[in-house]
C-alpha cells in the first residue's frame, strides 16, 4: 500500500523509475557506497543492481566510478523534490496513528531489521 503511494505521489512522471531506484537514492544521499554495499542495503540480485544503476546513471541521478556509486547533484535534488511530495502523505498517516500505536510500529520494525541483519551476517539457518 505505501508501495502505491510512492508511486503514485513521488515516481509517477519523475526521474526515479521504481521504488528501488528511490530507495537507492535515500541509501546513497547519506554516503556513497560499493556496488556490493548497496546491493546489501537494497537487498536485490546483482542482475537487478546493475540494471537499477544503469537506468539512473542514464538519467544522470548517479555517478558511477568503477565499484563505487555516488548520488549525482541532479539525484539529490530529485531526492529532495520527491521527498516534499511525500511529506505531505506522511504527515496525514502519522496524524492518523496514536503515539501508542506508533511505537509500537517502531519496535518491531527495529526488532525485523536487527533480525534480517543478523540473517545477512550469518546465513539463514538450515532448520
Amino acid at each position: 500500500m505505501l508501495d502505491a503511494l510512492l508511486t503514485e505521489r513521488v515516481l509517477e512522471g519523475g526521474p526515479f523509475g521504481s521504488v528501488t531506484e528511490w530507495v537507492a537514492a535515500n541509501i546513497l544521499a547519506i554516503a556513497s557506497l560499493t556496488t556490493t554495499d548497496l546491493q546489501g542495503a537494497l537487498a536485490v540480485r546483482a542482475g537487478d543492481l546493475d540494471v537499477t544503476l544503469e537506468r539512473m546513471s542514464n538519467a544522470g541521478l548517479v555517478m558511477i566510478d568503477g565499484d563505487r556509486v555516488t548520488l549525482s547533484a541532479s539525484g539529490l535534488s530529485a531526492l529532495q523534490a520527491g521527498r516534499i511530495k511525500t511529506s505531505h502523505v506522511a504527515s496525514r498517516i502519522t496524524q492518523a496513528i496514536t503515539s501508542a500505536d506508533r511505537e509500537a510500529t517502531v519496535r518491531t520494525l527495529s526488532a525485523v531489521r536487527d533480525i534480517a541483519s543478523r540473517f545477512r551476517e550469518s546465513g539463514i539457518p538450515a532448520k
